[in-house]
């Protein structure tokens, strides 16, 4: 269940951004989201939401956002 552990991980890189640039709220966390990464989306909002709790984050919305893959072949 590595959502937990990456939600923890965005809640405390937002919030200590937000601290550097003095902001004293966070509205809005959009994350983009690589289609081949193999994460519950629903599992990690859910995680996102109560982790925020109690931070400057916590009224923040979250938005997700798919990435499609790109390949190249350099051969």
């Amino acid at each position: 269940m590595h959502e937990w552990a990456l939600a923890e991980s965005i809640i405390m890189a937002v919030v200590d951004l937000a601290k550097r640039e003095n902001a004293k709220e966070i509205l809005e966390v959009e994350l983009l989201v690589g289609e081949l990464q193999t994460l519950n989306i629903e599992v990690l909002e859910f995680a996102l939401n109560e982790l925020k709790r109690g931070t400057m984050a916590e009224n923040a919305k979250i938005k997700f956002s798919k990435q499609f893959p790109r390949f190249k072949c350099i051969a």
